[in-house]
């Protein structure tokens, strides 16, 4: 952890991470006051309804699409991305694609459902030509 950062728990079960340092001001008439800065800033907490996504088996010029859920269960409002670990996934065509692919989730009031997002994973749609590549 870098200096000054300290991650606390709150009672609520939150996480928030507490930034210190001190601020040295100097003056012209060589005197110097130290003022020490403090910033907390909430740590979101986003979770997904399931921790794989099974696309069953797969045919020929047919996609399958599954739906998931990503809640946002921090009180602090949240932006989120999906990352595929492609450089440029729009160009792969047999990659998996995500739909919204980013978004922002708005922080949950207490004793209320979490906000939450839809979205669908989907298969390649594999067409004749791409399937007999695959299997050489």
């Amino acid at each position: 952890m870098l200096p000054g950062v300290d991650i606390r728990q709150r009672a609520s079960g939150e996480k928030e991470m507490v930034f210190t340092q001190n601020l040295l001001l100097e003056y012209a008439n060589q005197t110097a006051q130290v003022v020490p800065l403090r910033a907390t800033v909430a740590v979101p907490e986003l979770q997904l309804s399931t921790s794989w996504v099974d696309f069953g088996t797969c045919f020929v010029n047919q996609g399958q699409v599954r739906e998931v859920y990503l809640m946002n269960l921090s009180g602090c409002r949240s932006y989120w991305a999906v990352l595929t670990g492609q450089q440029e996934p729009d160009k792969d065509p047999a990659a998996f694609r995500v739909s919204p692919n980013s978004g922002l989730l708005d922080a949950g009031p207490v004793n209320v459902p979490p906000d939450t997002i839809t979205f669908q994973a989907q298969t390649p749609f594999l067409t004749s030509a791409s399937h007999s590549l695959q299997e050489q």
